[in-house]
């Protein structure tokens, strides 16, 4: 971010929107072929702001400005999860918080023994986390490195739910989410549904029905359902992802075969983990949501990519990664250490070093494009517009003849 260094080829995409966004007026029209801007933009909203005054200047200026306050805007964002992260764990000493940030930043499954296992060839430049074909979780870095607009604040959203202690923020701090990445809600949504309900079971017992739904119903969530929840639908409705097959249950994978890949898939991502972690966390409702989501999460699909998989999964993994790290964390401060909790804790560690792998593949993709191309800045930015190109190019970007197919550009944007 920034453009001061390697960039992943979505940054094609990625700095053609937020160029756009600097360059037209809101919400972007695109008069040459009748089409507007439809994607999910919140990340680019401020420092967008804060370029288009130099446009005075001009566009050239206004671009570099723009950069500068991503990459601030970004790095922000990231320090304020970071600090919701050291919060929630309840760390002191400095030692631990780098080991938490660090072990946050590098979570990730073990691809590298899944590519392996399926004789995929492992190339350093490459992408590791394509081991299983149309499935994939992102490690922490990979999500940077080529989604970070619908990564960062789902992050930090999903870390302050982690501190609720009832359902009276639950819609308003998922609805926040919508316009940094609708599929990381559907994620964080699963989430609110569980716990949700543990709540509402537990109100039961204690016969506090009334106090719950007094929660459920408080001003926020009822500003957020009504406010935000309508236009992000109205927005979004007209994108490729829900006209282009909807959501859907993947049944190409409902056959013996497919099975046995996913459920590997599934015990060399997190499943391990799960085991390992689980008598200690048999408990928490939201240590067992986080697995089944990410579980099932293979097998649906909006549209015909598998991008629900991998942008669904965004929160569920800040859940495991959470939980893997606490449960580290603990054991490092216990004065009393049992034999059986350091065998468990030491094939942790095990795996995941492992895991670290991949974002380590993420960085050397990064330094061995730079190395080839000669280039620190090996920015990825050729298509500068949507204005002038092919909208059945930019389907997943676009709404076509907005004014007539789209009630948001026909009604609200008057």
């Amino acid at each position: 971010m920034g453009g001061n260094f390697y960039q992943s080829n979505d940054y094609h995409w990625r700095n053609a929107i937020f160029r756009d966004l600097i360059n037209f007026d809101w919400p972007v029209y695109y008069e040459n072929i009748d089409a507007s801007l439809c994607y999910y933009i919140g990340h680019w909203i401020i420092p967008a702001i804060v370029a288009k005054p130099f446009l005075l200047i001009s566009s050239n200026v206004a671009w570099q400005i723009g950069n500068i306050a991503l990459l601030l805007w970004s790095s922000f964002g990231v320090l304020l999860a970071m600090l919701w992260l050291i919060y929630l764990l309840q760390i002191k000493k400095g030692k631990y918080v780098l080991f938490a940030v660090a072990a946050f930043l590098l979570f990730s499954g073990m691809d590298f023994v899944g590519a392996d296992l399926f004789n995929r060839a492992v190339v350093a430049n490459k992408h590791l986390e394509w081991w299983t074909p149309g499935v994939q979780f992102s490690s922490m870095i990979t999500q940077l490195f080529w989604v970070f607009n619908q990564t960062i604040v789902p992050w930090i959203i999903t870390l302050m739910f982690l501190k609720e202690e009832s359902p009276k923020n639950y819609l308003a701090l998922g609805l926040l989410c919508l316009p940094y990445g609708p599929l990381p809600f559907c994620g964080i949504v699963f989430l609110f549904i569980g716990k949700g309900t543990e709540l509402f079971v537990n109100a039961i017992k204690k016969k506090k029905i009334s106090c719950f739904f007094k929660e459920i119903f408080s001003l926020q969530n009822i500003l957020a359902l009504f406010l935000i929840f309508p236009i992000y639908l109205l927005y979004y409705s007209n994108n490729s992802a829900t006209t282009g097959g909807g959501f859907r249950l993947a049944t190409e994978l409902l056959n013996y075969a497919s099975l046995k890949k996913i459920f590997l898939f599934w015990l060399l991502e997190i499943g391990i983990i799960y085991i390992l972690l689980f008598w200690k966390n048999r408990k928490s409702i939201l240590f067992h949501l986080s697995f089944l989501g990410l579980f099932l999460c293979p097998f649906f699909k909006i549209g015909y990519s598998s991008d629900f998989c991998m942008r669904a999964s965004i929160p569920l993994l800040v859940v495991c990664a959470y939980y893997v790290i606490n449960t580290l964390y603990q054991y490092c401060i216990q004065k009393n250490k049992q034999t059986l909790s350091t065998v468990i804790m030491t094939i942790l560690v095990e795996i995941f070093m492992i895991g670290a792998i991949t974002p380590f593949f993420e960085f050397y993709r990064a330094f061995y494009t730079i190395k080839t191309t000669h280039k620190i800045n090996a920015v990825a930015d050729n298509i500068k517009t949507f204005s002038d190109k092919d909208p059945s190019e930019l389907q997943n970007f676009i709404t076509v003849n907005p004014k007539e197919n789209s009630l948001f550009f026909k009604y609200l944007c008057k």
